[in-house]
């Protein structure tokens, strides 16, 4: 006989009804899905990667707690273009830049004095001026 009586029985079976996504899941899909079709990146207006963006989706991954491949890739992205991101085209160290590379490192437990070519700890503390 090719078909037989399974070998174990289920006496219950439990029926689960569809069940909603949270909001941090729906947000972190999107997130992962953008990143994973955008070579580790959140594209801008222009379709060229948002590092900004970027970033910030590193945060909000990591705070929801989904997307650790997305948020691997994304990390790696920031740190190849960690210098051109925290420098205005005079290349003087743009703070806040250089604070969202700080705070990604630290989300995903890097070290933040060694992001890339560039320390972005040491170029925030540089950049201070009387208003920050």
């Amino acid at each position: 006989m090719i078909f037989g009586t399974p070998s174990c029985a289920f006496n219950k079976v439990q029926v689960v009804k569809d069940v909603e996504p949270t909001p941090a899941a729906v947000a972190a899909g999107y997130l992962g899905r953008t990143i994973a079709a955008n070579k580790g990146a959140v594209p801008g207006y222009d379709s060229s990667p948002d590092y900004n963006g970027t970033a910030n989706a590193v945060l909000s991954l990591v705070a929801a707690g989904y997307g650790s491949d997305q948020i691997t890739a994304a990390t790696r992205t920031l740190r190849a273009n960690a210098v051109d991101f925290t420098r205005d085209d005079s290349n003087a160290v743009v703070p806040g830049e250089a604070a969202a590379l700080v705070l990604g490192a630290h989300a995903t437990r890097a070290d933040p004095r060694s992001f890339g070519a560039t320390n972005p700890v040491r170029d925030i503390r540089r950049s201070r001026t009387v208003a920050g």
